[in-house]
């Protein structure tokens, strides 16, 4: 199952509720302006694998998970997202190691020529962890 949510919420907190989208796969969420806050309840999205969040540049907090509902996440994707928000995937911060497990994470901007700016791989794979 895949859910596409464009141009479609004005509020500045998006939550999903426990058991509301058990058999989500694909979550893609757009252009939502105001959008300051994702929070995701335990058990909401179990089957979710893949989340795209494009355009939802006031948005500069990680998505709050529980550390065991992501387990099926295999691929975010992040398209002109707020640079607080892209940070906080780069440094060694506790909240992205909600996210240590997803095997692809990539940050894009898309350039005034519909071209994607500013390429970053972002996944665990490429994680300097520091012993």
């Amino acid at each position: 199952m895949k859910l596409e949510l464009v141009d479609y919420y004005t509020g500045k907190t998006l939550e999903f509720r426990t058991e509301t989208f058990k058999k989500l796969k694909i979550l893609h969420i757009e252009q939502f302006e105001g959008l300051k806050k994702m929070v995701v309840e335990s058990g909401a999205l179990p089957m979710l694998k893949k989340l795209t969040l494009c355009k939802c540049q006031n948005l500069n907090l990680l998505p709050e998970f529980g550390l065991d509902d992501l387990k099926s996440l295999e691929e975010l994707y992040l398209y002109d997202i707020h640079k607080e928000f892209i940070a906080k995937l780069q440094n060694d911060s506790e909240d992205r190691l909600v996210y240590k497990h997803v095997r692809v994470i990539h940050s894009f901007s898309l350039g005034s020529n519909q071209s994607f700016t500013d390429f970053k791989n972002l996944s665990p794979s490429q994680w300097h962890v520091e012993h």
